[in-house]
């Protein structure tokens, strides 16, 4: 292959994955705006709808950032604000229900739109340490079943969205980089290749 042909062949896997990017911050943002939108502000007190606001703000601002889609960076920003966007809806729910605001945590590695992790787990599919997750795949990993993965299609092969690797770096910094040296770290590294399939 002549070095015209290479370029080529980058530039245009390039482009794909920003428009795969792309599509799943779309998705995840309007999951986030479902979820902003299903809430009665009827019952908030003032701590409830200041969370609630910062959700909303959190939404239009992940939605501005895709509408004038600048590149990677723009990807990172939206995925960010989705994240902040569904920690401010947590605790807008733990308020409504009388319980104590929640730390703020990373997403659930196994899929974001899961919304913030719970905790730590071990999953047998993977050799980096403790993975964020949400209580409900926490859950399955304790019975023994798997987690709900979010699948994509890249290179005309289904996977798992992190085995699309280091050029997915926008996407999973924007919801896993703010924890540098935690589970959000550990997340990171499934990035990067470093993954095996059990069986």
């Amino acid at each position: 292959m002549n070095a015209w042909n290479l370029r080529g062949l980058l530039g245009a896997r390039r482009a794909n994955t920003l428009a795969l990017m792309r599509m799943l911050a779309e998705e995840d943002v309007s999951e986030l705006g479902a979820e902003v939108g299903s809430l009665s502000t009827q019952a908030m007190d003032r701590d409830s709808r200041r969370n609630y606001v910062g959700a909303q703000q959190a939404y239009a601002a992940a939605r501005g950032v895709l509408a004038e889609l600048q590149g990677n960076e723009s990807i990172h920003a939206a995925t960010e604000a989705v994240a902040t966007g569904q920690y401010e809806l947590l605790c807008v729910r733990a308020r409504l229900a009388g319980e104590p605001v929640p730390e703020r945590r990373v997403p659930c590695i196994f899929d974001p739109r899961h919304g913030p992790s719970t905790t730590d787990v071990l999953w047998n599919q993977s050799d980096q340490g403790r993975l964020p997750a949400c209580a409900d795949d926490a859950a399955r990993l304790e019975a023994g079943d798997q987690p709900l993965i979010r699948d994509v299609e890249y290179t005309g092969l289904r996977m798992p969205y992190w085995q699309v690797g280091a050029a997915f770096a926008p996407y999973a910094t924007g919801y896993f980089g703010s924890d540098a040296a935690g589970a959000g770290q550990q997340a990171l590294t499934l990035f990067e290749g470093r993954i095996h399939t059990a069986g």
